[in-house]
């Protein structure tokens, strides 16, 4: 994983980690994200602060958004001629 922290390497033991995307400082107890971005060496792990996150998960298509909370889109009309909609 990527050291983005200061005084210890290990998130575990830091007393602050910074956030790999925008450098805001998150202190013990504070929540981080793992996230695998591609690099110019191929994919790598780093930490994210939770808006980053936020801010990652909005650029992702809404088709996306909805298979990963196992929604399905059905068009309107189609659906009731296939009889899925009960």
């Amino acid at each position: 994983m990527k050291q983005n922290g200061y005084y210890d390497p290990d998130p575990m033991n830091a007393y602050c980690i910074l956030c790999s995307e925008c450098g805001a400082e998150c202190y013990e107890y504070g929540e981080m994200y793992t996230w695998t971005r591609r690099s110019h060496g191929g994919w790598e792990d780093a930490l994210i602060c939770p808006e980053c996150l936020e801010a990652l998960f909005l650029e992702i298509p809404l088709s996306e958004k909805a298979e990963l909370i196992g929604s399905k889109k059905i068009i309107v009309g189609e659906a009731a001629e296939q009889g899925s909609l009960s």
